[in-house]
């Protein structure tokens, strides 16, 4: 059974929609030196709001950036990087725009690293917020102009550009950006998980409805249901096919209290409340959205099917899948996670060319 479904119920919110992922990623120091030869990082502090975020611009060293980016990352909560472990997978994109002379501002997370503010209180609407406050301190505070500016966003980070650029226009990349509805995306997830761990049919049809009656009660408006939610899921735990007597009240009523917190937390609520498809409707500005074809996370075709009737009046709006991809952008074996550690760089050379050539094309 996945971790949406089975009698521990731990629900997969690192994983979720997440751009924190492991990977190693070999450099030559040849490669090195070209990189470090080739741009200035320079630490700095944006505000947004009431709290002060720390951050670095990554600018080309030899003249001024054709364009400049603001990198989004997925779920959770991250520093700039988007570390997790040795990995830094912002940072590497960071280094390949700056060799193609673009800039880059990447910032750690409210409540990460030098950022002021808590994780507590994070919700969907704070990150759209911080990435527009990025925006405005770099127009406002280094003199760049706004046509040269842009939003790539990985996996909810898409999410979070698009919201950004339907309130202030900018070009946008969406690396495994869901189009889906969320609900869609997390049974995508759940399922592929399920699946993985050997489930049953009747377990994962079960898993399902679960999961749907749970989304839709945690994304009602209003108070957070948290009593309701606790019981239906309590209720659907009790019913579970094909375990027998393995679960015990306790377990249950753990798993039952455990999942709720999860739902219910200001991020995830908030991130089950959105459309994204209405955000991408409203985008007249140049919009990429890039898929891996063995990502296990954000599914390739169904997304892209989504994006392309979101985006139909839009002239400037382009999709790309790229072959035997994962949500990380790593050639893969399989597209699931447990595999991340073991696979080659992320993202790929592949991916980071594409996503520089959209760029350049972008900004002639």
């Amino acid at each position: 059974m996945s971790a949406l479904g089975n009698p521990t119920i731990q629900l997969p919110v690192s994983s979720l929609l997440s751009g924190a992922v492991v990977e190693h990623y070999h450099r030559p120091e040849k490669w090195l030196w070209q990189i470090v030869s080739s741009m200035i990082p320079i630490e700095v502090r944006v505000r947004a709001g009431a709290v002060q975020l720390a951050g670095t611009l990554c600018l080309p060293a030899h003249g001024e950036p054709r364009a400049t980016a603001i990198l989004l990352p997925g779920s959770g909560h991250h520093d700039r990087d988007e570390t997790i472990g040795i990995h830094k997978p912002f940072a590497v994109i960071a280094e390949h725009l700056a060799a193609a002379g673009i800039g880059s501002l990447r910032f750690d997370g409210r409540g990460i690293g030098r950022s002021g503010g808590s994780t507590d209180s994070v919700d969907f609407a704070s990150k759209v917020e911080d990435a527009l406050a990025a925006r405005r301190w770099l127009v406002d505070e280094r003199g760049m102009a706004e046509a040269r500016l842009l939003f790539i966003g990985h996996s909810e980070g898409g999410l979070v550009g698009a919201a950004a650029a339907a309130e202030k226009p900018t070009p946008l990349a969406m690396l495994a950006g869901p189009a889906q509805p969320i609900a869609a995306t997390l049974h995508f997830i759940a399922e592929a998980e399920s699946q993985a761990a050997g489930a049953s049919d009747r377990q994962i049809a079960h898993e399902r409805a679960m999961n749907t009656a749970a989304f839709a009660l945690a994304a009602r408006p209003g108070n957070p249901p948290r009593q309701e939610l606790v019981e239906l899921i309590c209720s659907h735990l009790a019913a579970w096919p094909d375990v027998g007597d393995s679960l015990t009240d306790a377990d249950r009523d753990a798993a039952a209290e455990a999942m709720a917190d999860t739902l219910l937390a200001p991020d995830f609520r908030s991130l089950l409340q959105q459309s994204p498809a209405d955000y991408l409707r409203s985008l007249t500005c140049p919009v990429l959205a890039m898929f891996g074809e063995r990502d296990c996370q954000v599914s390739a075709d169904a997304n892209l099917s989504t994006f392309r009737q979101a985006t139909a009046a839009n002239p400037r709006a382009s999709a790309i899948v790229l072959p035997a991809h994962n949500h990380l952008f790593q050639v893969a074996v399989t597209g699931q996670i447990d595999e991340y550690e073991t696979l080659g760089a992320a993202p790929s050379a592949v991916a980071l060319d594409a996503l520089t050539d959209w760029v350049q094309d972008v900004f002639r």
